[in-house]
């Protein structure tokens, strides 16, 4: 566990980063579970979990789809569950180099590696392009502010991010789907 961040002199960034769920309880956002063996399994991190049609999916699994698309530089994949529906759907946000832009055909593209690589259930059912992956200033990808933005909840540490600008297009987004979605 890490006991404090670099430049807060306060200690509101490391409290924010790790005791804004259970006040005085430290939570590091990993599933973790010990056996009867007295064994640990550390199954990874419990904010970058999708739940689309009630199947577990790693965002990671995404991204490493991502990684054989050379004109996209960052990408965040979120569930997100449309107004008056139950079913979690998948978002993804990218990040394009500069002069790309997302079109039709690119969106194809994206579906398809995703599909190749993973399954069809990790495809996602919208696709925006963002200036930027939102990230705390230690460089870690905030996957939770992001899925806080498109269900329309505050965002309690944006002060821990690096660029907080984000989640504004993120906002633009958010009621972009509200409208498809009403």
């Amino acid at each position: 566990m890490p006991i404090e961040f670099l430049n807060d002199p306060d200690g509101q960034r490391y409290r924010d980063a790790y005791f804004d769920v259970y006040p005085g309880v430290w939570r590091h956002g990993d599933y973790v579970e010990f056996t009867e063996t007295g064994g640990v399994i550390i199954y990874g991190r419990s904010d970058a979990t999708l739940n689309p049609g009630g199947v577990r999916i790693g965002s990671a699994e995404i991204y490493a789809a991502l990684e054989t698309i050379r004109d996209i530089s960052g990408s965040v994949a979120v569930g997100w569950t449309p107004p008056g529906q139950s079913d979690e759907i998948v978002v993804l946000f990218v990040v394009l180099r500069t002069g790309k832009e997302l079109d039709e055909n690119f969106e194809k593209k994206i579906k398809q590696a995703i599909r190749e690589t993973c399954s069809p259930r990790h495809v996602p059912h919208h696709i925006f392009q963002i200036s930027a992956v939102p990230v705390t200033r230690s460089g870690k990808t905030v996957e939770l502010s992001v899925k806080a933005v498109l269900a329309g909840k505050a965002v309690s540490n944006r002060n821990a991010l690096a660029n907080p600008h984000v989640l504004d297009e993120v906002e633009e987004v958010r009621k972009r789907l509200v409208t498809l979605y009403s």
